[in-house]
């Protein structure tokens, strides 16, 4: 097996998390001797785009929220700041299906917190006892203590039935990829929580600060919400891998490497496989910056012979757990190009949202091509269709010929494209993301406090990625820039 030389950091996977966190080492301490190890055979992780005749696909995120500075900070540390671009506002807006059409998502949801009841009121997704449910909500009591709650039901409490199961449900389980009635209040949404026991209802908190508390501010740099890179979210990966791979002391980037264990002997030890020949990483410090069961089967994998006189090992078993407590959801996407001609519909917005209650395959679909401008040539559309409910869907184990299926009845039903067109897209690209969304379940805060006091335990050992406190680019970032601090401060108190 070849041994490497002992490193100072030894980061594992190659995502936003690992390079972010990486960089970060390298601009505070360009001294540091580190090695990041991925298991694909390319960096960038979830950040996947493709460029093919014309379009820009993305198979992983195509935007981020611009009001959380992390991610528009790095950009412009990188000298990406000219390739940022807002979404499209000529097509500003989205949709939900209902009942098999599609109407516009009420003005004043933008921030998710309801900031505006003129709207609510008027929507043709709510009924008329819907409505006055919505209305309600100014009267109904605040709950009292600081308990967790489940987010669907915090939903349910304050604003009915309907507008958790046609609305909220939808915009707020698409963003943490899982069943809102299983989803942390406190972990996912603990703004809810703080404006409920502040001002005790969302419409008083509309009328006392104009703006429906905690919205989505807009970016002074670009005047939007939300911002992607103009040649795809993948050029932030690339630069972030071009900038720690040159100059002096370079970070050492091994893709094709999966990490099989890691184990604190002393020091921490890493064993790997390159290109079919084992391979052994030997490190002061290591950040494991992988999927939350990924990172507990590399920290389980020791044979029991060999644990049980390993330091830390009650540690490491607590960590493990705990690990494999946090659940995942899984994605397809489903991209497709047509004709702009071929396609009635006037894709006036960004997409559409389609509730569970709709009964349909899809869950959302984004006009990629009105979304962000040059997305497709100008005679052409993009569009993607999202797949997979719940973990047990059977559609994430369908075959091509089936979600091509799904995806054609959508295109005729809700987009006016003609049965033969629709059957024979242009351009066809299908991305499977198994186990790809952390859910942030009932405890997943008392998670992490266990978490934390067991790693505390294990000097040197670092863990971050979009598992414990924020799924979204800028708080995956947040938490890397948080990981190399760590990792920074551990060696000081080390080396005093």
């Amino acid at each position: 097996m070849n041994r490497e030389p002992v490193q100072d950091v030894l980061v594992i996977g190659g995502g936003i998390s690992g390079l972010g966190a990486a960089w970060r080492l390298r601009q505070a301490a360009p001294h540091l001797a580190i090695t990041l190890v991925e298991a694909a055979g390319e960096c960038g992780g979830k950040l996947v785009t493709e460029h093919v005749d014309g379009y820009t696909i993305e198979h992983g995120p195509d935007i981020f929220l611009a009001r959380k500075p992390w991610a528009l900070d790095l950009c412009r540390e990188l000298g990406l700041e000219q390739d940022i671009v807002p979404t499209n506002p000529a097509h500003a807006g989205s949709f939900v299906q209902r009942a098999g059409k599609l109407y516009p998502l009420p003005a004043g949801m933008s921030g998710l917190v309801p900031s505006r009841l003129w709207p609510l009121m008027t929507t043709r997704l709510l009924s008329p006892l819907g409505k006055a449910r919505v209305a309600m909500e100014w009267f109904v009591p605040r709950r009292r203590g600081g308990a967790d709650e489940a987010l669907g039901r915090f939903i349910r409490r304050r604003m009915g039935r309907e507008m958790h199961e046609r609305l909220m449900g939808p915009l707020l389980g698409g963003i943490y990829g899982g069943d809102v009635d299983r989803l942390s209040l406190q972990a996912t949404f603990p703004q809810f929580h703080e404006l409920e026991a502040e001002h005790g209802s969302f419409l008083r908190a509309a009328v006392r600060t104009g703006s429906g508390g905690r919205g989505h501010r807009l970016s002074g740099a670009t005047g939007s919400a939300f911002v992607t890179l103009r040649g795809g979210m993948q050029t932030l990966s690339a630069a972030l891998v071009e900038k720690i791979t040159t100059g002096d002391n370079p970070v050492r980037v091994i893709t094709s490497c999966p990490v099989e264990s890691v184990h604190l002997d002393n020091e921490w030890q890493a064993r790997a496989t390159h290109r079919g020949a084992p391979l052994s990483f030997r490190a002061r410090s290591v950040v494991v910056a992988t999927p939350a069961f990924v990172a507990a089967d590399m920290l389980g994998a020791r044979s029991h012979e060999a644990a049980r006189e390993a330091p830390g090992e009650a540690a490491t078993t607590a960590v493990t757990e705990e690990l494999r407590g946090i659940p995942y959801s899984s994605t397809v996407v489903v991209t497709v190009g047509f004709r702009r001609k071929d396609v009635r519909h006037p894709l006036d917005g960004y997409g559409y949202l389609v509730p569970e209650s709709e009964g349909k395959a899809v869950r959302a679909c984004t006009w990629s091509s009105s979304k962000i401008v040059g997305r497709a040539p100008n005679d052409r559309v993009l569009l993607r269709f999202f797949f997979g409910r719940h973990e047990d869907d059977p559609l994430l184990a369908a075959s091509e010929k089936e979600l091509l299926s799904h995806v054609a009845c959508e295109l005729v039903d809700i987009l006016d494209v003609a049965p033969g067109v629709a059957a024979r897209p242009e351009l066809v690209r299908i991305w499977r993301w198994p186990r790809s969304q952390p859910a942030y379940t009932m405890g997943h805060l008392d998670r992490l406090d266990r978490l934390d006091h067991a790693t505390r335990k294990l000097p040197g050992l670092v863990l971050t990625g979009a598992a414990y406190r924020g799924v979204g680019i800028p708080d995956v970032i947040r938490q890397a820039n948080e990981a190399a601090g760590n990792v920074l401060k551990q060696k000081a108190a080390h080396n005093p």
